[in-house]
């Protein structure tokens, strides 16, 4: 179970855990609201609200949100792009595909990504001291469960290496999708009430809505659906939380 637990930080952050492996990853990946998504959040907050101590206006919120791109390798960011172009793209699913593959970001890309940053800022910024850390760890662990909804609703696209490993795990398995679902639920209205079942149903509801974008689209989830779902419901949820 912890060596799991190492694999999904290590696979899903920049955190030097030592080698994860992707298959523990995919496992267990039903607790990465809780552990990747409460990590993230938890030092991505810790960072802004230290700053906030000192720095007052909108700096600590940017810091923070910076911070928690950097632990993430940016690789939401780039699933969010991607995916942005895939759904922008004319003709066949092939056509799609490609331009989900495509190295060069194209208009959807940078529109997409401008557009989540922005608003991001624009919720952070309203936020401050100790407020900013649990936005911060509700955003990121509600954030997560969108991704999960995704794989759980599946199925994966037949291209995807990353979305098969990982569907494999999840897709259909009710128990799994259950607990990485009501565990976040419940930790949230503890501490926020009803706002944080808030946070959580409208990730939801984003996991949804991208699954059917994408089955649309490209014929199933991959990664890049996933890292879109969890970057839309970051930016959602600190817009609630705001």
């Amino acid at each position: 179970m912890l060596r799991e637990i190492r694999d999904l930080i290590t696979f899903f952050t920049i955190i030097p855990l030592g080698k994860g492996r992707i298959e523990g990853a995919a496992k267990y990946f039903f607790l990465s609201p809780l552990v990747v998504g409460g990590l993230v959040g938890g030092l991505s907050g810790l960072i802004g609200l230290l700053l906030s101590l000192s720095v007052k206006g909108f700096l600590p919120g940017m810091v923070a949100l910076f911070t928690s791109f950097l632990l993430t390798g940016f690789h939401h960011l780039d699933g969010l792009m991607d995916f942005s172009d895939a759904l922008m793209a004319h003709g066949s699913v092939e056509n799609r595909v490609k331009a989900l593959h495509d190295k060069y970001p194209g208009s959807a890309a940078i529109a997409s990504a401008v557009l989540n940053i922005s608003a991001s800022l624009m919720a952070v910024s309203k936020i401050t001291g100790m407020d900013l850390l649990m936005a911060f760890i509700a955003a990121e662990i509600a954030s997560r469960c969108a991704a999960l909804t995704v794989l759980y609703l599946g199925p994966p696209a037949s291209f995807s290496k990353l979305g098969l490993t990982f569907s494999k795990e999840i897709y259909g398995k009710h128990g799994r999708y259950s607990l990485g679902l009501f565990g976040p639920l419940i930790a949230l209205y503890v501490v926020l009430r009803f706002k944080g079942v808030i946070m959580i149903l409208v990730s939801f509801l984003i996991g949804i809505i991208l699954d059917i974008l994408a089955n649309k689209t490209i014929n199933g989830v991959s990664g890049d659906v996933c890292g879109a779902a969890i970057e839309i419901s970051r930016t959602a949820t600190l817009l609630i939380f705001c």
